[in-house]
């Protein structure tokens, strides 16, 4: 039995983040204010119901003073992983301002998620060639990430170049990282006990950025290594206006990372303010929920035009992951976290040779796997040009044949990584539409 999906690629948090966190009442429960873009009246426009190029027209997300329909919204299905259904695009029963799409999720493992774009068009046009209507300020906010389990809920949103990312709540239970000009917040716990409080699953942030006519967002599950299947309702909420920054959070410590290198871990931080700080102190953990302190004294911390190193050289080879966290000491005894990071280490592993029926390729690629593979487990991960992953095949029970469906791909060159257990074998094919 093959399991098929697409995986997202990694992502890092900026150098700066203006990090804020204001009245949840100014984004939602505005109900249908002049503020809020309305999504409760929509109509399929273009392509079929829930299928990858359909494209919804909302009517009437914002109006004016006066209640007259000045702007339509257009979403449009980009991609569909593989795993993932479209139940709804838009369950308006919570909040007729949200955009929220029902998601089911298959029984399959890793990431599945549709991806959709939003643009603004002038209500009173009807053409093909829609006119793009201009907001001068869009706020794109996010909330009620779930775990599960076996998966965990995230959202990825793109509002273009100079996003400004804003923390609506603190983040604790939220893992918020950056890709380019897109944010990605994932709920990095995965897990739902009693003994979590209810307020950890229903943690806010939002874009900002100006001069918006259109933006991105995918939304999804990634699965552990269980296989899961299960239905997600997302919420994304849209203002025109900049939220009400009166009641204003400024996290002491941002642009947390820790990225493993050759003998240690360097971890890296920036500090915003520091004069209400008494100490930062680095914790480290081995199940990312209990975490002590790592001992500094060996090695110091590096300070560079506000930019803190940190060099952990106590990992032990043996270890499959580490997770990080910031614990800053204020001067009225709280203490602050930083959001969690964690550290994957790759396993030592062999390279072999296998065989491809063909480097050019335009359908189906045949590749001629290693004798002692069969009946084994065994991975086909397919890399595009930018190292991105954009396609992975579990087959538990291989042959020492293997076909993989290469069709649906872009044409381009691609590098095949496939493994078993502590073998692999990699080679590059390139894909053409048509010989």
């Amino acid at each position: 039995m093959k399991q098929l999906y697409p995986l997202t690629i990694s992502s890092k948090l900026p150098k700066t983040i203006k990090a804020i966190i204001f009245s949840t009442a100014t984004l939602f429960t505005f109900g249908a204010s002049a503020q809020s873009l309305n999504f409760s009246t929509y109509q399929l426009i273009n392509g079929g119901e829930g299928q990858k190029g359909a494209e919804y027209r909302f009517d009437n997300v914002l109006s004016d003073v006066q209640g007259n329909a000045v702007v339509d919204c257009i979403v449009r299905i980009d991609e569909i992983s593989a795993g993932v259904q479209l139940k709804s695009i838009d369950n308006a029963t919570s909040n007729e301002a949200a955009f929220q799409p029902v998601l089911e999720h298959m029984n399959t493992t890793g990431p599945s998620w549709i991806q959709f774009s939003f643009s603004f068009v002038d209500h009173n046009d009807n053409s093909r060639n829609h006119n793009m209507f201009e907001l001068p300020l869009l706020a794109a906010s996010i909330y009620g990430l779930n775990g599960f389990d076996k998966a965990q809920e995230f959202a990825e949103c793109d509002l273009g170049r100079n996003s400004e990312i804003i923390y609506e709540t603190g983040i604790n239970n939220l893992m918020v990282t950056r890709n380019g000009n897109a944010f990605r917040a994932e709920n990095k716990w995965g897990v739902q006990t009693k003994k979590i409080a209810d307020t950890y699953f229903n943690e806010n942030f939002s874009l900002l950025n100006k001069q918006i006519t259109g933006f991105k967002v995918k939304f999804g599950v990634t699965r552990k290594s269980q296989t899961w299947s299960g239905t997600s309702t997302y919420n994304l909420g849209l203002s025109k206006n900049a939220p009400d920054l009166t009641a204003a959070y400024h996290p002491n410590g941002l642009s947390f990372e820790a990225v493993p290198l050759k003998n240690f871990v360097s971890v890296e931080w920036n500090a915003t303010k520091t004069e209400s700080v008494t100490n930062i102190v680095i914790e480290k953990s081995v199940d990312g929920i209990e975490f002590s302190a790592i001992n500094m004294d060996m090695m110091p911390v590096q300070n560079i035009d506000g930019h803190y190193y940190y060099a952990d050289q106590a990992v032990t080879p043996a270890a499959h992951q580490i997770y990080y966290r910031l614990r800053m000491i204020k001067e009225d005894g709280q203490d602050e976290y930083s959001a969690v990071r964690k550290v994957e280490f790759a396993e030592q592993r062999c390279q072999v040779e296998m065989q491809l029926s063909t480097k050019i390729v335009s359908d189906k690629l045949s590749i001629h796997l290693p004798l002692n593979w069969k009946n084994k487990e065994v991975v086909f991960e397919l890399f595009n040009d930018n190292g991105e992953i954009i396609q992975k095949v579990i087959e538990h029970k291989s042959s020492t044949v293997e076909v993989l469906e290469m069709k649906p791909l872009a044409a381009g060159s691609f590098l095949i990584k496939v493994s078993c257990g502590a073998e692999f074998a990699q080679q590059t094919v390139i894909h053409t539409e048509q010989l």
